[in-house]
Order: C-alpha cells, then sequence, then structure tokens
C-alpha cells in the first residue's frame, strides 16, 4: 500500500513539474504557411498499385476538405427514411 501510494505522488509531482516547465517555456512561432505547396497520393479505389500525386497550396488543401465536409453534411441532414 505505501509502494502505490508513493508512486501516485511520484507520478503526480513529476506531472506537476513538467507542466510548470512548459509554462515557462516560450511558445514556438506558427509555421503556417497558406501558399506551401503540400502533396498527398490519392490510390485508385480497388488498387494498391495505382494512384497520382496530388499537389495544392495549403489554403486550397483546406478549401478542399471542407468542401467534402459540407458535402457530407448535406447528404446526411437531407437523408430520406424509406418508410417516410
Amino acid at each position: 500500500m505505501k509502494n502505490l501510494a508513493l508512486f501516485v505522488m511520484t507520478r503526480v509531482t513529476a506531472v506537476g513539474a513538467a507542466q510548470f516547465a512548459d509554462a515557462r517555456e516560450p511558445r514556438a512561432k506558427s509555421t503556417y504557411n497558406p501558399e506551401q505547396i503540400v502533396c498527398s497520393r490519392d490510390r485508385e479505389t480497388g488498387s494498391r498499385v495505382i494512384g497520382r500525386r496530388v499537389c495544392m497550396p495549403a489554403r486550397d488543401w483546406e478549401r478542399f476538405h471542407r468542401e467534402q465536409r459540407q458535402a457530407i453534411d448535406r447528404v446526411q441532414t437531407n437523408r430520406v427514411h424509406p418508410q417516410g
């Protein structure tokens, strides 16, 4: 029982010290660049080999993903139930 209490106290102290050290360190500046070209490999459905490489600026990828999410939300909210 003493070992368990000692273990818990050690872990709590270590976590608290780590959080305190993180609070004192200056935050790194964001390196996000909307003009940076980001490439992704688009795989052909049903194939393990065939695919193509798609490269776009980061802001275009964000727009692409946002439009996909909106299309999925639209389909899910306008779903027709078979029993009416």
